[in-house]
């Protein structure tokens, strides 16, 4: 017959980013910090601008405003591999300012997110995430609209934030943080 041996120590990529909301031009640093598994031996960095690195704790630079997905992939001597990404909002020149808060909160099994999006908007995208910086949702808001309801009933109890961010023809625009609390 055959046997599968498991680990109780399985590898788990994640990363820290400081500044938390860098201008473009403004220098990024990006930390390791994933643990368990094995001895790690490579990391492959994405920073979701067509730019990579494989240095373990790499800094960045973005020539411009946006938003980016940064993608780090793990992996230890003995092949095991993970993947952690964060949303990155990069701002700069262009970069306009937008409410954004939910009610109510503490909140139960729903939960409504109200927002006042910069006229001209294109295109908007709420993130939620946990309080250790992992991302628990997204959606792309009705730039018509003002509020969007999100189902809970999914999500465990405890503490999270959110944001917004807006793309607009002449620049980016980012919401206020907003914290938001699950109680059951």
């Amino acid at each position: 017959g055959t046997f599968t041996v498991t680990s109780a120590d399985r590898l788990n990529a994640d990363f820290s980013v400081e500044p938390t909301n860098p201008d473009a031009g403004q220098e990024i640093e990006f930390t390791d910090e994933s643990s368990g598994g094995g001895t790690i031996e490579d990391w492959d960095w994405d920073f979701g601008d067509g730019s990579t690195s494989s240095n373990q704790n790499p800094t960045h630079t973005y020539d411009a405003a946006g938003t980016f997905t940064v993608e780090l992939t793990v992996e230890d001597d003995q092949g095991n591999t993970d993947s952690a990404t964060q949303q990155i909002v990069v701002g700069g020149s262009g970069t306009v300012t937008f409410p954004i808060r939910n009610f109510p909160n503490p909140a139960s099994n729903r939960t409504t997110f109200v927002y006042e999006l910069p006229n001209g908007t294109d295109r908007a995208t709420l993130y939620v995430y946990r309080l250790d910086g992992r991302q628990v949702h997204q959606r792309n808001l009705n730039v018509n609209g003002s509020e969007y309801r999100w189902n809970l009933s999914d999500q465990p109890e405890g503490a999270y934030y959110y944001r917004a961010t807006a793309e607009l023809p002449s620049g980016s625009g980012i919401s206020n943080v907003g914290k938001l609390v699950i109680e059951r």
